[in-house]
């Protein structure tokens, strides 16, 4: 099943990641985050420090410390408690760190035990970061008997477009199945836990502001913007806030640029009390092919399902999305 779902993320250009281990966190690449976070002057006062009279055995108990000021600063800016994710079934998800890797991406170290006595693929196939369902599919095959080292990183993508400057909390959904068995059959699946970082209480939704576009039956989307990338393709951007009671997956229909009927995709799933990123991208080939030369008037529908039933919960009105 797992097998499948990557194959699909894969196709509709999602992040699937399989990650065995991870780096040592990379401070220098914060030190921009951290400037604005902390003030210019925090950082500059560390570097003079050396300088303020202090003799030598005191400045090298700056630096001998098990992290230097720089790291120091970073931890502060968002770190976590070591702490058991989960423990079910002869399988352990110990979370033991928080870093950022060298792509400027936030990630959680965690050490990974199959107690077991079969090979098994160990994962959380939904992540949700401040509320915001995240596109990450992160999981590591896992030996009878042994344990390894990974990261889950959080998507930047995600980040970025829902607006988040801090991360507070992040929320799993694990699963385990035996590695390479044709059955695809959960071990477990669905074993939720809520880890809460530093920043807890101090998060901002950027997105309170954008302008809605759709509120009805429970679901509220607003429009956060476009973008033309390097290829020419048009991304446009939304958010879906679900509060219907269940969880929902989103197909596009009858969308039109114009007037003229237009073929797009959105792949996108939110939990119930969740929002959710969607993004629907129009081909400059396809924008070619139908003779489109600019886009301006954009109307679709969202046709909302049950994820556990498959059954049509919703299809909403035509939503007019503003494009700038």
């Amino acid at each position: 099943m797992r097998k499948k779902i990557l194959l699909a993320m894969a196709l509709t250009g999602l992040s699937a990641l399989m990650i065995t281990g991870c780096a040592s966190p990379v401070i220098e690449s914060k030190k921009e985050i951290l400037e604005s976070e902390l003030g210019n002057k925090n950082l500059q006062d560390s570097d003079e420090d050396s300088d303020d009279g202090k003799t030598t055995e005191e400045t090298e108990m700056v630096t001998t410390e098990d992290t230097t000021v720089e790291e120091e600063a970073s931890a502060s800016y968002t770190s976590i408690k070591e702490q058991v994710l989960l423990d079910k079934d002869g399988v352990k998800v110990t979370a033991t760190g928080y870093s950022v890797n060298e792509y400027d991406e936030d990630q959680i170290e965690v050490t990974v035990e199959n107690n077991t006595d079969k090979d098994l693929t160990i994962g959380s196939e939904k992540i949700v970061i401040n509320g915001y369902m995240d596109w990450v599919f992160w999981g590591v095959d896992v030996a009878a008997g042994k344990k390894c080292n990974s990261c889950v990183t959080l998507s930047d993508d995600t980040t970025k477009i829902a607006g988040i400057t801090n991360i507070g909390t992040v929320e799993f959904y694990f699963w385990a199945e035996e590695k390479d068995k044709d059955s695809y059959e959960d071990i477990f699946k669905d074993e939720y836990y809520k880890l809460e970082t530093s920043q807890v209480g101090e998060e901002v939704d950027a997105n309170t502001d954008k302008q809605e576009i759709y509120s009805a039956d429970g679901i509220r989307i607003t429009a956060l913007g476009n973008e033309t990338d390097e290829y020419g393709n048009t991304n446009l951007y939304f958010c879906m806030e679900n509060n219907t009671g269940k969880n929902v997956y989103i197909n596009l229909e009858d969308m039109s640029i114009d007037g003229l009927m237009f073929n797009a995709y959105v792949t996108l799933t939110v939990f119930d009390s969740r929002k959710g990123i969607g993004v629907i991208t129009i081909y400059k080939d396809d924008l070619e092919e139908s003779k489109i030369r600019e886009i301006k008037n954009v109307e679709f529908k969202l046709e909302m399902e049950d994820t556990d039933t498959m059954d049509d919960i919703l299809t909403t009105d035509v939503i007019k999305f503003p494009v700038e």
